[in-house]
């Protein structure tokens, strides 16, 4: 299984677009990925999934559809623990969007 831990928060973005196929594809532009839109030469910023509550919720609700789920703040960490409700958690997160894009990625990688 790919380690999410390691990418930055736009790879994990970048790899959740790419999933969801979001727009009509990434490009780089500037050395950033842009998702090109439906107006021709037209592009937008990639969606925040690692920052945006609306969009990790998403994440979440997809998520929680084929098994109970659960978010725990790990104080002695200092991290944010995902996983199925009643085990130690799988996935470990900085903030709680980025562990719920981190266990969305491994949820669809071995899917």
């Amino acid at each position: 299984m790919t380690d999410y831990s390691k990418m930055t928060d736009e790879q994990v973005n970048e790899a959740i677009a790419r999933i969801k196929g979001v727009g009509y594809g990434i490009e780089i532009i500037n050395g950033r990925p842009m998702v090109a839109t439906i107006d021709i030469g037209r592009y937008a910023e990639l969606p925040r999934y690692t920052h945006d509550w609306r969009l990790a919720g998403e994440l979440l609700e997809e998520l929680g559809q084929s098994t109970p789920v659960e978010l725990t703040r790990l104080h002695n960490l200092d991290k944010w623990g995902f996983g199925i409700t009643g085990n130690e958690p799988d996935v470990y997160g900085s903030t709680p969007q980025r562990a719920i894009c981190e266990a969305w990625l491994a949820w669809k990688e071995q899917r």
